[in-house]
């Protein structure tokens, strides 16, 4: 499992929008932003493919997501992840063409 600390960079087509950090343990993510709050479940599909599945909360009213003023919403991220460093892309469930990549970092371990 990729259990861990990690420093996250988001970005889109348009390039790098923001960072945060996300903790990984027994399968579950937890972490956040200056505007934004993460939770939800992480798995291994298959050799070093990890899924991510989370919510993302707003919890300040200073910012918006790139994805524009949402309150909340849900990512579903996919990619390998074999090593301290990897990148995870996928898309906003309620609109599939909003895509974003996910670079993480590890910093400690869980």
């Amino acid at each position: 499992m990729i259990d861990g600390l990690y420093s996250v960079v988001f970005g889109t087509p348009q390039g790098d929008i923001g960072s945060g950090i996300v903790l990984i343990n027994a399968g579950k993510a937890k972490g956040g932003d200056l505007t934004y709050f993460y939770d939800g479940k992480v798995q291994t599909t298959g050799g070093d493919n990890v899924e991510a599945d989370l919510t993302v909360r707003r919890y300040q009213d200073a910012g918006e997501s790139v994805f524009g003023p949402h309150a909340e919403f849900r990512l579903r991220l996919k990619g390998p992840a074999s090593g301290p460093r990897f990148v995870l892309s996928g898309s906003m469930v309620e609109d599939p063409t909003a895509e974003i990549t996910v670079r993480c970092a590890k910093l400690a371990d869980a």
